[in-house]
């Protein structure tokens, strides 16, 4: 059976079920832009690194042991192998999120690893490294009326007429026990993401019709603020171009999928065309409200 999703602009036609992606409501007339194919079973025995990427003249092969074997050729076709051991959650985990990010570097996107919401029709990203509370601040954003257009992946396009646009995610965020307990909801009703880990799917409602939207605001999310800190400093230059390719989903494989140029050329349009600040914020479930509302008063001001 084929099943078919909508996400990140692309039509994805798969046989494996990814009950994370909304299901495409017009399965028979969705183009697939993604095939993703299952093949049999092979034992994935450990490699020097973990995952390990291989790239040859007609693809990449990314290797990920006591998981799957996943072959990505030309941004349009996966074919998956998983271990015989593995569990169908563990073979999607890496489908949803390394592959996704493959398949967009070979398509020329620009996937960040970063959560965006969307304010007067235009979305706000925002970045920062893996527990630094992107999903938990989008979700609070959510929760005050703004609509989610992505969680952990923020895929970017760029035309000449439009700058950098921003596609639609799922529309469910990865959130921590305490996060999720924090917004009110009960872990036992949810969908884990991994195995081992008490982290969950919490939905929030249909996906973002439409798309693409413009890209208005990047924000790069810092611990620590006190009297002496500004809450907000603008990225310019060399640091904003950097933090852009910091912040590139699995930037790890863009050196041996030869595509480093690539990025560093869509760092550069993105941050000529889109303000990029630091946003110093402090820890805590009891202050988070207050860093929205300021969030939301440098967003009207700026």
């Amino acid at each position: 059976m084929t099943h078919r999703y909508r996400v990140y602009g692309l039509g994805i036609a798969s046989e494996v079920e990814l009950p994370e992606f909304a299901a495409s409501p017009d399965r028979s007339g969705l183009t697939a832009d993604v095939t993703m194919v299952m093949e049999d079973a092979v034992p994935v025995p450990p490699c020097d690194e973990r995952p390990r990427l291989d790239k040859d003249e007609h693809g990449v092969t990314l290797t990920v042991h006591g998981v799957a074997r996943y072959r990505v050729e030309g941004g349009g076709r996966v074919t998956v192998n998983p271990d015989p051991m593995a569990t169908a959650r563990s073979v999607r985990l890496f489908l949803l999120g390394s592959v996704i990010g493959i398949i967009c570097h070979q398509r020329g996107l620009l996937p960040l690893h970063a959560g965006a919401v969307l304010i007067d029709g235009r979305a706000v990203a925002f970045c920062g490294h893996s527990g630094i509370g992107k999903s938990t601040l989008v979700s609070q954003m959510v929760a005050r009326g703004h609509r989610m257009l992505c969680d952990d992946i923020c895929v970017l396009s760029f035309s000449d007429r439009e700058g950098p646009v921003a596609w639609p995610g799922p529309p469910s965020a990865r959130l921590w026990r305490d996060a999720v307990e924090q917004l009110g909801h009960d872990c036992r009703e949810l969908a884990g993401v991994m195995d081992d880990r008490d982290k969950y799917y919490l939905p929030f409602g249909p996906a973002v019709a439409g798309g693409p939207f413009p890209f208005r605001r990047l924000y790069m999310i810092r611990d620590g603020r006190d009297e002496d800190t500004p809450a907000f400093t603008r990225l310019t230059g060399v640091e904003a171009i950097q933090t852009v390719r910091a912040e590139t989903y699995r930037k790890a494989y863009l050196e041996p999928m030869g595509l480093l140029g690539d990025n560093v050329t869509h760092a550069l349009n993105l941050v000529q065309q889109v303000p990029a600040y630091a946003m110093h914020r402090r820890r805590g479930y009891d202050v988070l409200s207050e860093e929205i509302d300021m969030l939301e008063r440098h967003l009207a001001q700026t």
